[in-house]
């Protein structure tokens, strides 16, 4: 018998993640400098593993140019479009201890959707990438 598989709609995804991520400590003092949101940085910075375009701006460009549109307010819920050094900026000063929490609730949520069955190979198990650079079997 073949089980079903669940499917999932990436904007499910992405309000997970917008909802887990969004009470990052934020180290900048209020002021003009404080435009761009932790969230939005965030979020672009997401964007540019699912996009696998290693520049969000361009991309959004890129996107405006072929379908007269960017994706990053439909798509990946950004307010105010941050440039590539406001993300770096943004992000930089977030320890990694602040985000990797949020790994295990990810992987949590996938599963409790049933979104990972179609991703078992042999004896039921996970490749993930985990940590951006570290790759773990579960």
């Amino acid at each position: 018998m073949v089980q079903k598989v669940a499917e999932m709609k990436i904007n499910q995804l992405i309000n997970f993640l917008i909802q887990e991520l969004d009470d990052l400590p934020d180290s900048r003092k209020p002021g003009n400098n404080t435009k761009s949101e932790i969230s939005d940085a965030m979020m672009a910075a997401f964007s540019i593993f699912f996009t696998q375009s290693p520049s969000f701006l361009e991309h959004q460009r890129l996107m405006k140019n072929m379908n007269k549109k960017e994706h990053a307010d439909s798509l990946f819920k950004i307010d105010k479009i941050p440039c590539d050094h406001q993300i770096r900026n943004l992000l930089a000063p977030l320890a990694a201890q602040t985000i990797y929490p949020v790994d295990p609730k990810i992987y949590q949520w996938l599963k409790e959707k049933k979104v990972l069955k179609k991703f078992f190979y042999l004896e039921r198990q996970i490749l993930i990438a985990k940590g951006w650079n570290r790759i773990f079997f579960i």
